[in-house]
């Protein structure tokens, strides 16, 4: 149980808490502290520690320093919340930008791509600006781009052109790929998105289609890599 000893600063906001905290108060209070026993145990007493302490203006002293800590030596109280967000924004793009060259694009790709079981979007777009939304039920990537296949390898009737389909080039982001004539872009399957409506039909059979030949979407993944894995067209 608490004794009278007990000292509770009734504040819940972080600012009271890192000044309680800081190095300044800790000094201070040893200062103004009374002493219990032998007179080598400090004791924190309210009406000489806390009351005494010269709090700064915290707010605009904790602003000014984090401004500085950011190197906004135009920083002002006046300056507009629009321009501080905008200001902030550059060096989260600048970190998001690090984090994402710490790793391939092609392997955050092949990574993401494994846990896309409803099935992906292959966005192709032509040289002539044309979009085709093909639906893709595997997708795999490596360094000289991506290949995806459609539902339609599982459908014998059902495959009017190839299934397996490749796109090799440079990398423009994790999930486009330039070829010679056209540019693709991977995305998981949205049901909301009006454009992946055709896909949507053609993955939701392939979904029905493995549930029937009670086979798991992972282990068929596995067994179609293993066929198209040396093949490169």
């Amino acid at each position: 149980m608490p004794e009278n000893v007990v000292i509770v600063i009734a504040r819940a906001d972080d600012t009271t808490f890192g000044l309680l905290h800081s190095r300044f108060h800790g000094l201070w209070s040893l200062r103004m502290c009374t002493w219990m026993g032998k007179g080598n145990d400090p004791r924190y007493t309210p009406t000489t520690c806390f009351e005494t302490s010269p709090f700064p203006a915290t707010h605009e002293a904790l602003d000014a320093a984090v401004a500085a800590a950011y190197g906004w030596a135009d920083d002002t109280a006046a300056m507009p919340d629009e321009e501080i967000l905008r200001r902030l924004l550059a060096p989260n793009r600048e970190r998001s930008a690090a984090e994402v060259l710490a790793v391939p694009h092609w392997k955050s790709l092949a990574q993401a791509s494994e846990q896309w079981r409803g099935g992906a979007v292959a966005k192709v777009t032509t040289r002539g600006a044309e979009h085709l939304f093909r639906p893709a039920a595997f997708v795999f990537a490596d360094k000289e781009g991506v290949q995806w296949v459609e539902p339609s390898y599982a459908d014998p009737h059902g495959a009017s052109s190839p299934a397996l389909h490749r796109c090799e080039g440079p990398w423009l982001a994790w999930n486009r790929v330039q070829g010679a004539d056209w540019t693709v872009e991977l995305v998981p399957c949205d049901p909301r998105e009006p454009s992946h409506a055709g896909a949507r039909a053609a993955l939701d059979w392939h979904t029905r289609w493995l549930a029937q030949q009670s086979r798991s979407w992972q282990a068929e993944r596995k067994a179609v890599w293993k066929k198209i894995k040396p093949v490169k067209a």
